[in-house]
């Protein structure tokens, strides 16, 4: 959209009553001494966040608003005249839905077009069936007059602030709940110590990213609509640790053997997580929240979520134009987050205002994570106060692969839909591959 059809594209504020967050943390452990170092804690953790902080567009379209002559919200007329233009009916053939006819009254008429809901319809159709309902408010495109403009051109007061495209403000609507099983098997010792922790956790919440991030809520009006799995929720998390020291010195033996079998050290860390929550996305006007640097808002399932399956499947081609870029005939990788994409494309709907349905609460599950970092080494005794220690350290042992999980969107390209072309960099890594470092240090 132009930048010069407002006086102002972005405006920040921040609201004049807004409160600092709350976090209310509950917890409670048992502790079991096993014998010889080792210990046993089992625990239950809790956190619920309350007046997070959201960014919201305060000019986010009203899609709840109702005719008063008719009792018809516009949700209910736009998902009659979306769903009729998706499953093929020709503009001039949907049905006239009052909303349209009262609230534009001879739009259409005047525009060459038996009614408004027809007119609008043909005009406006890809953001019926793209879903796009903030472009449908607010555009200012002279082939594809917004809402907002047409009411102007009727002389009629605009539904939405039309000076400044996006007026955005911080304020106290997002809510979290946490609550996590914890198990932890540790021991402590000078020569043998490991620590190996499992966490069975779900983290719910409603902004769906950092409380910093710039984007707004899709639907400001109503933030409970998009109430669901954390980005980061991951169902299992489990952590190991461990470290074997052999002494450096065994007495009756001589120094040669000394140095030959005393020492040695070798440790390591190994994490492994489930599958954090994948969308099949529609898009980020959804809920009219606003056109720019909104987060997306995912598909409706048409079936219980349990019914699609998802994985690291190979050697998937696609079929129908879907998926098809991950061909290992040309030059995909095969991979695939579902074993048939065109089918798991069809499992998917849109979102349907006037139901207030959507897909947050029934979120696939992407690829897991595991990864095994280890260290070994010898230290030598050169001297009563001297010592050189060297070691291998070895990241990603194993060289093991870990893939980023990719769904698709309703709306863009299918051909890339569920396609896997890329793997996990580890935040304190520039690669993904395995790495291995020589160290030397010499102590005095």
């Amino acid at each position: 959209m132009p930048a010069n059809n407002y006086s102002e594209l972005i405006s920040f504020g921040v609201d004049p009553y807004i409160k600092n967050p709350r976090i209310y943390v509950a917890d409670f452990t048992i502790q079991r001494n096993l014998g010889h170092g080792v210990f046993l804690e089992a625990g239950w953790n809790g956190r619920y966040g309350r007046n997070l902080y959201s960014n919201v567009g305060l000019g986010a379209s009203p899609y709840m608003f109702k005719d008063s002559t008719s009792g018809q919200t516009f949700a209910q007329a736009y998902d009659a005249v979306a769903n009729q233009l998706r499953s093929g009916i020709t503009a001039a053939n949907v049905g006239v839905q009052p909303w349209f006819e009262n609230q534009l009254p001879k739009a259409g008429t005047l525009n060459g077009f038996a009614s408004t809901t027809a007119f609008l319809a043909s005009r406006e159709a890809t953001f019926f069936t793209n879903g796009t309902v903030a472009n449908l408010f607010d555009s200012t495109s002279a082939s594809q007059p917004g809402l907002n403009t047409l009411r102007s051109q009727l002389g009629l007061q605009p539904y939405d602030e039309t000076s400044i495209n996006e007026l955005l403000e911080i304020v106290n609507e997002g809510w979290s709940n946490y609550n996590s099983l914890l198990l932890t098997l540790r021991r402590t010792g000078t020569h043998f110590t490991f620590d190996v922790n499992y966490t069975f956790s779900k983290s719910l919440d409603t902004d769906q990213g950092v409380q910093n991030d710039s984007s707004t809520l899709q639907n400001p009006l109503e933030p409970g609509a998009v109430y669901g799995p954390s980005k980061f929720d991951h169902k299992q998390i489990l952590n190991a640790l461990f470290v074997y020291n052999l002494p450096t010195r065994y007495s009756g033996l001589p120094g040669f053997l000394n140095q030959v079998v005393g020492g040695w050290h070798v440790s390591g860390i190994f994490t492994a997580l489930s599958g954090a929550p994948v969308y099949v996305s529609e898009g980020s006007q959804v809920w009219g929240g606003g056109q720019r640097s909104v987060f997306s808002t995912p598909a409706v399932p048409l079936v219980p979520i349990s019914q699609i399956q998802t994985g690291l499947n190979r050697n998937i081609t696609g079929s129908g134009g879907v998926g098809t870029n991950g061909n290992p005939a040309t030059g995909g990788t095969g991979l695939n987050l579902f074993a048939n994409p065109q089918a798991a494309l069809a499992q998917f709907g849109y979102v349907q205002l006037s139901s207030n349905t959507d897909g947050y609460g029934h979120p696939l599950r992407g690829l897991g994570f595991w990864n095994l970092d280890t260290s070994f080494g010898k230290r030598f005794a050169l001297h009563e106060r001297k010592a050189l220690d060297m070691s291998f350290d070895f990241y990603n042992l194993f060289n093991h692969p870990n893939f980023n999980s990719s769904a698709g969107s309703l709306t863009g390209s299918p051909v890339g839909f569920g396609v896997i072309s890329s793997t996990v960099t580890p935040a304190n890594r520039q690669a993904s591959s395995r790495w291995i470092m020589f160290s030397a240090r010499l102590e005095f």
